[in-house]
């Protein structure tokens, strides 16, 4: 990813394999309020750094622990 792709935020696919779910489960998280996005002006979701950030941050929080 480049300056100029992290600019732009990033794809729900491109998230969904970061965090290893569907890209639907993205998609959803983005509809139900979990996780803030834009559209571009095709209609494509895109999610900032912030965000992708944040919901890594709180989704590692609930990881459970190995001993």
């Amino acid at each position: 990813m480049d300056v100029e792709e992290l600019r732009r935020g990033w794809r729900t696919s491109e998230v969904a394999a970061l965090l290893k779910v569907h890209p639907n489960t993205v998609s959803n998280w983005v509809h139900h309020g979990r996780l803030k996005a834009t559209r571009t002006p095709g209609g494509h979701l895109r999610i900032p750094n912030s965000e992708v950030l944040r919901l890594f941050e709180e989704l590692a929080d609930r990881a459970p622990v190995r001993p």
